[in-house]
């Protein structure tokens, strides 16, 4: 009889939590029709082989102006040797990340 309680038990709490989870997700949902724009922010190169990475304030101007932060992935990876000339030499990766944002064009 403990079991079935139990079961009966679990059973409502899941019920309602997936009642709740229904409220909140739906207003957040892009329909499927819904027109997006993409950009992306990608590292700058200055010189040959040199770049600068992408400035946080650039990411935040984004997300103020309404941009959504949804991927981040490795644009440039740079292998440089360091340490004396001679021997073996340490080999230093250097990873500049691209950021990628969307969000709702205005509905006409």
């Amino acid at each position: 009889m403990r079991h079935v309680f139990a079961a009966i038990l679990v059973m409502a709490a899941a019920a309602l939590l997936l009642l709740a989870q229904r409220g909140s997700t739906s207003r957040a949902m892009v329909p499927l029709n819904a027109s997006l724009e993409y950009r992306a922010l990608t590292p700058r190169e200055f010189a040959p082989a040199q770049y600068n990475q992408v400035d946080e304030r650039e990411i935040a101007r984004m997300t103020e102006e309404g941009w959504q932060l949804v991927a981040v992935s490795p644009w440039v990876l740079k292998n440089e040797e360091r340490g004396p000339r001679e021997g073996n030499r340490p080999v230093t990766t250097q990873v500049y990340p691209a950021y990628y944002f969307t969000r709702r064009l205005p509905e006409r």
